[in-house]
């Protein structure tokens, strides 16, 4: 075989080489455990990371539609900071999209330590309404039934406002 041909030969296997390998974006979480989680996105975890207290965040945060409530949503992520440092501080609001989405309401104890919104009992949600325990488990990455790996995704809340 002449050079010019190995060469070429080369040349073609670095190229298709090149071209099949495809990089995997990281800045998306990977499929929910629950079939109805939704990855939260940037405006809904920018408006639950408003009341977040200082030196606390909010990750892998995923959202349900309730069945039980008309426009509610539930959302839960790992809560980070002082005071949480184990990996199960999931954190549960709900907010109304009917009333304009703005404004959220605690569901359980770790959401109530992160930050300052409205306790969810005023609306009569709780941990056992529709959607929430739902969301909670996407979050936490709770392998489903056919034991799927939970999700790592790195959407993130933070408070806004300081410093």
């Amino acid at each position: 075989m002449s050079s010019i041909r190995v060469a070429a030969l080369g040349t073609l296997l670095l190229t298709v080489a090149g071209c099949s390998s495809s990089a995997t974006p990281t800045d998306s979480p990977p499929p929910p455990v629950n079939a109805r989680c939704l990855p939260a996105d940037s405006n809904l975890i920018g408006q639950l990371g408003a009341a977040l207290s200082p030196g606390i965040s909010v990750h892998n945060v995923y959202y349900v539609r309730s069945n039980e409530f008309d426009h509610v949503l539930f959302m839960s992520g790992e809560v980070e900071g002082d005071g949480f440092e184990r990996a199960d501080d999931i954190g549960t609001w709900a907010t109304d999209l009917a009333s304009g989405g703005a404004t959220y309401y605690e569901i359980n104890d770790v959401a109530a330590q992160s930050g300052g919104w409205i306790p969810g009992s005023a609306r009569g949600y709780t941990m056992t309404s529709d959607g929430a325990a739902e969301s909670a488990e996407c979050a936490m990455g709770v392998p489903s039934a056919t034991g799927t790996p939970g999700p790592t995704g790195t959407k993130t809340a933070a408070p806004t406002g300081t410093p």
